[in-house]
């Protein structure tokens, strides 16, 4: 096929390093493909480019996809009550991602109808909700049914999800993923926080990973920033993840050094994920820990300003140390710096490694 010319310029826009974004057009424009040194083409469509829109000097990739940024699959919550326009797109699910589902009303017989509690708030925890989206969503496009996602605005909650959606997928990064989504609703707008829990699910290389420091300092971010009044909330949302993830390493364990009772493993002891990098050696010594289940002592002491003694739940023996309400203990050795949920530490000569891991 002849060049178009300049006609694709328009529509090949520069995303990041030798990344470009561009529509059908764009994959025409010889002369403008050979002025940016463009070496590949990955086509994300419903059917790979003819043999006769492609070039001898371009390698060729394909994804088979619908079009994921029509607004079709990211909307607000008066899309959900077109019923005429879902059938005429082919809509049969609808994923709300909002502090409330659908009412019974609002819902139609043929629709089928998936919930994902959030509010649009920075310390809103969607992260470990990605992977039930990405099934969610794959189940549709898979089988090439069409399907909405939508919080109130399609600005924030909805378009973090469908960006996640979208970045395993597509295998892309955050940020060309969301200039891609823009493409299709301009007026995304993920919150600060959903961002970071974005970026940190890039990290992981789009998979929840429950050996991964970071996240492990996320959820208690997100589920224990003062107080303990979340912490059910906490265990479920880590045995989630950890149940998940394969070949969870929990590491060497600590027992009750009185009783021989399991304590903790080494996964769950605060440090930094990049203490190596930190200039200096100095190491406090002191072992910070994630809160454990049979800490029975952390339910009680949401009422206590006073630090509150861990006891081994088997020889009632103290072991530990929690500091309540908005305390918290500080420090900036190797280990510790930049950490501010050191709340549980353990006390010296009350625990000790297990001969046994079982």
């Amino acid at each position: 096929m002849a060049s178009t010319g300049n006609t694709g310029y328009e529509d090949m826009n520069h995303i990041y390093g030798t990344l470009y974004l561009g529509c059908f057009e764009a994959t025409q424009d010889r002369q403008g493909l050979r002025e940016r040194g463009i070496r590949g083409i990955l086509t994300v469509m419903d059917e790979p480019l003819a043999p006769k829109e492609k070039y001898n000097e371009i390698t060729y990739h394909y994804i088979e996809a619908d079009d994921y940024t029509d607004q079709d699959l990211l909307t607000c919550f008066e899309a959900t009550q077109d019923r005429q326009g879902l059938r005429e797109r082919g809509i049969r699910g609808i994923l709300t991602v909002m502090d409330e589902p659908l009412a019974p009303k609002e819902k139609y017989n043929e629709i089928t109808y998936h919930y994902i509690e959030a509010d649009d708030y920075t310390d809103q925890d969607l992260l470990t909700r990605f992977v039930d989206a990405y099934d969610i969503i794959g189940s549709y496009t898979r089988a090439k049914t069409g399907v909405l996602v939508h919080c109130a605005a399609g600005i924030s909650r909805s378009a973090t999800i469908v960006i996640s959606y979208l970045m395993r997928e597509l295998r892309m990064t955050f940020a060309a993923t969301m200039t891609l989504v823009r493409t299709g609703r301009p007026i995304i707008s993920p919150n600060e926080g959903f961002q970071r829990q974005l970026s940190l699910y890039e990290w992981m290389g789009c998979r929840l990973d429950a050996n991964d420091r970071r996240f492990r300092q996320y959820l208690l971010k997100m589920f224990v920033p003062s107080d303990c009044r979340q912490l059910s909330q906490y265990f479920e949302r880590l045995l989630y993840v950890e149940n998940s993830t394969a070949n969870l390493q929990l590491g060497l364990k600590y027992v009750c050094k009185e009783c021989g009772q399991k304590l903790f493993h080494e996964i769950h002891v605060l440090k930094n994920a990049n203490a190596d990098q930190i200039a200096g050696n100095h190491v406090c010594g002191r072992v910070f820990i994630e809160p454990q289940r049979w800490m029975s002592e952390l339910l009680q002491s949401n009422h206590s300003t006073q630090v509150v003694t861990i006891k081994c739940q088997k020889c009632a023996q103290p072991v530990a140390s929690f500091v309540p309400q908005l305390q918290t203990n500080q420090c900036n050795c190797k280990h510790h710096a930049n950490l501010n949920r050191l709340k549980i530490q353990m006390l010296d000569n009350k625990y000790a490694k297990s001969q046994s891991n079982q």
